[in-house]
């Protein structure tokens, strides 16, 4: 490349750009800037949004148990109305029916001395007829008690004939230990499947009654200082129902309960004394069938709670159903439990679970 030459003809030394010192602002020249219509506005200094890789479901463990229990009950081999419902209740106790301690006479002292029983044996299956089975030829079912775990059996091979060992689930003896047996229904449903549905059993409303009952069912008869309050409360609104009864209603509910032979010329003041001490030590047998809905229903609730397919706790002050982890109605701050749970079951949106109440109760009653 040749140099550059001036008018005259000589050389010329090329024009150095001007340098600047350091740290010197550059110009707005030197920058190139856009104009000021096309610079973007300043972003706002907000943190960076977390975008998940994947979408994460809450697992359901509430589906779960209930396909937990469809399997159960589906390997039990019986109808799904004759399998007891599960509750919030975790141990059933059976008792020898009409068990009292035998009394020492050896022993002279004043305080009674009682000897426990021996235990008492019993068969470990037993045949009953499941009468919501469609199939007619296989009504007739039995069930095993079964201890837990297998054993190892031997059986011919038919083939080679020798001895081959098979695994089958092991047998077990149910006995009255002291006159008492208690399961767990939780890690032994199955165990509680045998004791309600057997016939010698007097809790069960299914029994061959042409048998006397050999055990019944005694943790339902505890009750709790709840239970008991609303028990109290509602044997005075037996009483009041009685006292508030027409004559000849009166009348129409003595004979119906099989109150002893009703005279027609009794004195209506004596029925009704008869009749209201009925209430006060039963009044479930009172209201159970009274048109109001509102007296049945505390009936329904009072059994429920018995059974432990409702449980109240006072320090969540909820109502919980069944299984269920979320309550099922939650009492306004200030008022009666019982009666606020019985408006809720009364109205339109507890209906539901009103008629669930009585799905379940179907069992027992």
């Amino acid at each position: 490349m040749g140099a550059l030459l001036d008018e005259e003809g000589s050389e010329q030394e090329p024009v150095k750009a001007p340098q600047k010192p350091k740290g010197a602002t550059k110009s707005a020249e030197d920058l190139k800037l856009p104009p000021e219509d096309e610079i973007p506005a300043p972003e706002t200094m907000l943190p960076p949004m977390a975008t998940p890789n994947k979408t994460e479901r809450i697992p359901d463990y509430r589906g779960k148990r209930i396909a937990q229990k469809d399997a159960l009950f589906a390997s039990l081999g019986i109808s799904r109305e004759l399998i007891p419902p599960i509750t919030r209740k975790r141990v059933a106790i059976y008792q020898l029916y009409n068990f009292k301690g035998k009394r020492d006479k050896r022993m002279m002292e004043t305080i009674d001395q009682y000897v426990d029983p021996y235990p008492y044996e019993m068969v470990p299956n037993y045949t009953f007829t499941d009468i919501k089975e469609t199939d007619l030829t296989r009504r007739e079912k039995t069930l095993t008690y079964y201890e837990g775990g297998s054993e190892t059996i031997y059986r011919p091979d038919p083939v080679t004939g020798k001895n081959m060992p098979h695994s089958i689930p092991k047998v077990g003896m149910p006995v009255f230990v002291n006159g008492q047996v208690t399961v767990n229904i939780y890690n032994e449903f199955r165990k509680f499947v045998w004791w309600e549905l057997h016939p010698r059993n007097a809790s069960n409303k299914r029994r061959d009654f042409s048998k006397e009952p050999i055990f019944e069912r005694v943790d339902t008869k505890y009750e709790s200082s709840h239970v008991q309050m609303i028990k109290m409360d509602l044997a005075m609104d037996a009483e009041k129902y009685i006292l508030q009864m027409k004559e000849d209603r009166l009348m129409g509910l003595a004979a119906a309960m099989t109150n002893p032979t009703v005279n027609p010329n009794i004195n209506p003041q004596e029925l009704r004394l008869v009749m209201r001490m009925r209430a006060k030590a039963n009044p479930e047998e009172i209201l159970y069938s009274a048109p109001d809905k509102e007296a049945s229903t505390k009936v329904s609730l009072i059994h429920a709670l018995d059974l432990g397919i409702i449980t109240y706790l006072p320090e969540r002050e909820c109502y919980y159903y069944s299984d269920d982890d979320e309550p099922v109605h939650r009492v306004l701050t200030g008022s009666n439990p019982f009666e606020d749970f019985t408006a809720f079951l009364t109205s339109a949106a507890g209906a539901p679970t009103l008629e669930r109440i009585k799905t379940d109760l179907d069992f027992w009653f």
